[in-house]
């Protein structure tokens, strides 16, 4: 399965980069010794992050602004790789693409402002913060701290391993593993829909749901041992838990604001 999601991926990543080269028409390459660590701060630019083929670190900027208004950035030292975006004009037009590639264990710490943020098929620890942008995960084994303003959220078969959590404002968000989390995990929405998916892995742990009263719904396949509400302005929180073989941990919480909360075992 692995193997097919990386040679999936290493021929999606080919078509990307032709169709993008295509329709941006300019590109910067370069090739890195491994680092723990990398960090992207890209003001416009989204980032898709696949396995590298070899133990080094490759990066493909692929862009469409002007030469003269467009200043990536790229420096490192022994343990970290830093890239970013600068323009030398308020209202730059154009769009960029990086796609990094990555050996075992490298992190991953992307920042944009309206750029899409995608995994797929790494072992990573995985940091994200956009303000418009959607983020999709596929296929990833690591720690997880994700958020984004407006987009939505969509991780598929991960493999959770440490205190982890997913988070928009006003987009939905989905998370679907591919083994039963033993740490801590937060799924939040705005006003969007939460939802975890075990995938008929054993359910463990405390969970927790929240969501408005009379404005959010909440649905589980297990019953709920406490219910309570707290107060949130005028109106009132809605809280039900349940715990599985009476353990406390690991704390599973899956909370919305206006729109569905859903655990699908």
């Amino acid at each position: 399965m692995l193997k097919n999601s990386f040679l999936i991926s290493t021929i999606s990543c080919c078509i990307i980069l032709c169709s993008f080269s295509q329709l941006y028409g300019k590109e910067i390459k370069k090739t890195y010794a491994n680092k723990e660590h990398i960090e992207l701060k890209a003001i416009l630019g989204s980032c898709k992050v696949i396995k590298s083929e070899d133990d080094n670190i490759h990066i493909n900027l692929i862009y469409s602004f002007k030469d003269e208004e467009f200043h990536p950035d790229f420096s490192e030292n022994d343990e970290k790789l830093s890239l970013g975006e600068k323009f030398s004009t308020k209202s730059p037009t154009g769009e960029s693409l990086w796609i990094i590639s990555i050996p075992v264990n490298t992190k991953i710490n992307f920042k944009s402002g309206t750029g899409n943020f995608s995994a797929d098929g790494v072992e990573s620890d995985i940091k994200v913060e956009t303000g418009t942008g959607q983020i999709t995960i596929n296929e990833v084994s690591g720690n997880f701290d994700v958020s984004t303003g407006t987009g939505m959220i969509e991780i598929k078969d991960i493999v959770v391993e440490g205190k982890s959590k997913f988070n928009s404002g006003t987009g939905s968000v989905s998370v679907t593993l591919a083994r039963s989390s033993d740490h801590d995990l937060s799924i939040n929405s705005g006003t969007g829909n939460a939802t975890l998916d075990y995938q008929g892995n054993p359910l463990i742990g405390l969970f927790k749901f929240g969501a408005i009263q009379n404005r959010g719904r909440i649905i589980s396949p297990v019953k709920f041992e406490n219910e309570y509400k707290i107060p949130n302005g005028n109106l009132y929180n809605e809280i039900k838990t349940f715990r599985i073989d009476s353990k406390d941990e690991p704390r599973i919480n899956i909370i919305t604001g206006t729109g569905l909360v859903k655990l699908i075992k």
